[in-house]
Order: C-alpha cells, then sequence, then structure tokens
C-alpha cells in the first residue's frame, strides 16, 4: 500500500512519484495526486482508529457481558471482531510505514507485521462468516434441535481450531517462506499476488461458494417467517417469554445478513478493478482504472469499521451488551422499566427474574 501522487506516466499496476524539480514547476496532475494522496492518508487513519477501537470495545463486551459470553453467535461474532482487529492493526502498520523510507531499519519487520495481519485478517474474516452463516441457518431449518447441535463448547472449540489454522497456515506460507525482497517499494503487493492469493483465492471462492446460498436461504427464511407468523401479542401470556427469544435470534440472523452484504460489498470492486487491470494490454495503466484500483482498495477494508456500528444498530442483544458495558445505570434503569413491564402481565414473573439477572 504505497501511498504516492496521481500521474498518468506510470507502470502497470505502479503509481510513482511525478519529478519536477528540475523545472521547479508543479502540474496539475501533482497537485491532483498530492490531493488525493492525502485524503487517502486521511481515510486510512480514520479506517485504522475506528476499526482498533469499535472492534476492541465489540471483544471486551462479548467477553465481560454475561448474556452475550453464554450465546454461541456471540462467540462467533467476537471471531469475527479479532479480525476486523487485526485488519485495522494491519492498517495501522501500513501507515507507520508510509512515513519511514526504505532504508530505514523498521521497513522491514514494519512490512512482515502488515503482511501478516492482513493476511490473517483475510482468512479470519471469511472463515467467520462462513461460521456465522451456517450458525444461523442451523437456527432456522432446525430450531428445536439448535441448542442440542450448537453449544457453546462446540463453538469454543471450532474457533481455536480455525484460528490455529489461520495463523499456521500464514505463517508457514507467507512469513517464512518469502520468495521476493519485501524491503524494495511495491515488492509486498507484488509478493502477495504470487503467494497470498495461492492459499487466499482458492479457499475464499470455495467459502463464498458455501456462504452465498445458505445467505440466499436466510434471507428468504427470515422473510417467510414474519409474514406468516403472528404478532406476538397473539400468543398467550405463557409463550410470549419463548417466541421473544426466537425473535432476538432472528434478530441476530438479520443482523449476519447485512454484516455479510457488507462483507461483499467491499470484496467485490477491488476484484472487479483487480481483474480488468491484470487482463489490460496497454502500458501505462488509463488514470481511471488506477484510481479506481486506489479507491477500491480503500472500500477493501472499510468493513472492519462498519460491523461493529451494524451489530450496535441492528441488534438488540448486542446494542444491550454495549449498554451495559458503557452505560450501567443507563442499562439499570432500561432493566427495571422492562420488570415493570413484564410484571403487568400473567405467568412472566421468571422471565423477569431472568432480567432482572442480566
Amino acid at each position: 500500500m504505497d501511498v504516492f501522487p496521481f500521474t498518468n506516466n506510470i507502470s502497470k499496476g505502479n503509481i510513482t512519484k511525478l519529478d519536477n524539480e528540475s523545472t521547479g514547476t508543479i502540474s496539475e496532475e501533482e497537485i491532483l495526486g498530492y490531493t488525493l494522496s492525502t485524503i487517502y492518508l486521511a481515510v486510512r487513519t480514520l479506517q485504522a482508529s475506528t476499526g482498533i477501537i469499535a472492534n476492541l470495545l465489540t471483544i471486551i463486551t462479548v467477553s465481560k457481558v454475561d448474556f452475550l459470553w453464554e450465546n454461541c453467535t456471540s462467540r462467533f461474532v467476537l471471531s469475527l471482531a479479532f479480525a476486523d482487529l487485526t485488519v485495522g492493526g494491519g492498517l495501522f502498520l501500513a501507515l507507520i510505514r508510509e512515513l519511514v523510507t526504505t532504508t530505514s531499519p523498521l521497513w522491514y519487520p514494519l512490512c512482515r507485521g502488515e503482511m501478516f495481519l492482513l493476511l490473517t485478517s483475510g482468512f479470519g474474516n471469511f472463515y467467520s462468516i462462513l461460521f456465522i452463516t451456517i450458525d444461523r441457518y442451523i437456527y432456522l431449518t432446525k430450531p428445536l434441535r439448535y441448542v442440542s447441535i450448537v453449544t457453546l463448547s462446540r463453538a469454543s472449540i471450532s474457533i481455536f481450531v480455525l484460528w490455529c489454522f489461520i495463523i499456521v497456515q500464514v505463517l508457514l506460507q507467507h512469513v517464512f517462506n518469502i520468495s521476493v525482497d519485501i524491503s524494495k517499494p511495491c515488492a509486498m503487493r507484488e509478493y502477495i499476488k504470487r503467494k497470498g492469493t495461492s492459499l487466499w483465492e482458492p479457499q475464499f471462492v470455495l467459502a463464498t461458494l458455501i456462504i452465498l446460498p445458505l445467505y440466499v436461504k436466510i434471507a428468504i427464511l427470515i422473510k417467510h417467517l414474519r409474514r406468516t407468523e403472528p404478532h406476538i401479542s397473539h400468543f398467550a401470556p405463557e409463550r410470549q417469554a419463548q417466541q421473544r427469544e426466537k425473535l432476538k435470534e432472528r434478530n441476530m440472523a438479520r443482523t449476519m445478513l447485512y454484516v455479510m452484504g457488507t462483507f461483499f460489498g467491499c470484496y467485490i470492486p477491488p476484484l472487479i478493478f483487480e481483474t480488468i487491470a491484470d487482463r489490460w494490454q496497454t502500458d501505462p495503466l488509463p488514470f481511471a482504472i488506477v484510481l479506481g484500483k486506489r479507491v477500491s482498495r480503500v472500500i477493501l477494508w472499510i468493513h472492519c469499521m462498519i460491523n461493529p456500528f451494524i451489530y450496535g444498530w441492528k441488534n438488540e442483544l448486542l446494542r444491550r451488551g454495549y449498554q451495559k458495558l458503557l452505560c450501567p445505570q443507563s442499562y439499570r434503569r432500561a432493566v427495571n422499566a422492562r420488570n415493570i413491564e413484564m410484571a403487568q402481565l400473567p405467568n412472566c414473573g421468571q422471565r423477569s427474574a431472568i432480567v432482572q439477572s442480566q
């Protein structure tokens, strides 16, 4: 991720600095290039800082709030938040690398760290989303057997094995087995293309072929249930608490649909522009393609800062977790209000006690 001014006088896929020092003039292309580079750095800084802070908050919330930690889907959300956190860390190292020269002793370790974190995040993101998709699909298709199929121990073991597999894979294939000199400018991009995608792309394609059909099926099931199932007020009082739990699980499924849509929406534009650039016959690349590649690379990692806001915006359970961690007094007032409301309904004393314990 080299941040240099944009220009039409570039080699294929690379962006280089203009050199008008001999004339002492600044061309319009240079002004445009430095402006775009400044915007690019500002957006990357926002992505890195928001991604780190928001996902750290999500990890702490799921780990500390009891009713989230005891939820299987929240465990998978924790895995996804950790993957997004590595994105923020990789972008932060990339920003530091832009501020040092290629001769600096920090350049090589920064390249190594950035490469490791970004490649780890790529594997972590689509595998975590795959686990979440399967989890929600099992709940919607087998709601009575879900508790026995997806248990907390199985979810924890699956996540542990997943991240061991990811880290070992990245270490063996992308850090210790380097075939290009990443100390040179732009060599890291060549390395990721040559080595990083050798295992990443096939696994991403395979995961996508599994996720997309399940994504469509989940969306259809949720839409069908919303149309056919009566409102909660039509249920008997003793069944309303059970129905509320079902609605929370479905709400979690809808939230994950937004997360999955954001992920693929961020990954599709870079794939399109990279494919166009690789197949372009003339050299240099048109300025529009170079600009599109750069903008798409910014879009590529934007999901790491959007996902925590989706959790808090679309999911009641995670929103209550954030509220309990950040605003405990407001959370207690909300719990007391719910207890008063539910105490007015018959046969809801047990449910009221559960809410009070949270």
